[in-house]
């Protein structure tokens, strides 16, 4: 038995060997008799967990997506850049971006969702136009992308990917070679940058 009037919190700062074993019998005692079921600790683990997400980055994000199609054509490369804001979540060790682009002023806004992870990227596009594009380094994959004017089947063989986190910035930067019905069109470069609020240099 430990004595009553023992005051854990001023443990650290005696020289008995003796109290403090005794101190941290306590503390782990105390720790053991505020679970009152075998769930608790379960979802304790769990909350510290979604905690660790949250902090990871933020919500409201600057996304910056460039792109640059290198074609064999006499009009040359045709170079994509846009920065929007956009939203940020991460989940399962995947990162997930959320934007929404205007193709043209009359219509509804494309909404576009990237998954990326140290295995590859996806991106989904709804709205005027709709695809679901995969990126594997070594592989390649079939997408339909269509739009108002009608619908083209593309391959894409990701040669490289390059992924980048940081404390509130992530970056993936993709190369790939494209074909459009079975005929190599361009060798293909995508670079999208993501950085929380926070992050130094932040503007919206």
């Amino acid at each position: 038995m430990y004595d009553k009037k023992f005051d854990p919190l001023n443990a650290k700062y005696t020289g008995n060997e003796a109290v403090v074993i005794l101190s941290i019998q306590r503390e782990i005692n105390n720790i053991l008799n505020s679970y009152v079921g075998w769930f608790d600790p379960f979802c304790e683990l769990i909350q510290n967990a979604l905690d660790s997400v949250e902090k990871r980055m933020e919500k409201e994000v600057l996304i910056h997506v460039k792109g640059l199609h290198m074609m064999d054509t006499p009009e040359g490369d045709e170079p994509i850049e846009i920065v929007v804001p956009g939203e940020y979540y991460f989940r399962n060790g995947s990162h997930y971006l959320r934007y929404e682009e205007m193709l043209d002023e009359q219509g509804d806004p494309t909404v576009n969702y990237i998954k990326i992870s140290s295995k590859g990227m996806e991106v989904r596009k709804k709205g005027q136009v709709n695809t679901h594009m995969v990126f594997e380094r070594g592989k390649r994959n079939m997408a339909f992308y269509t739009t108002p004017f009608g619908t083209l089947e593309m391959g894409i063989s990701a040669t490289n990917l390059e992924l980048e986190e940081s404390d509130g910035q992530i970056a993936m930067k993709v190369n790939y070679s494209l074909d459009l019905n079975q005929e190599h069109v361009a060798d293909c470069c995508l670079d999208i940058q993501a950085q929380g609020k926070n992050a130094a240099g932040f503007v919206l």
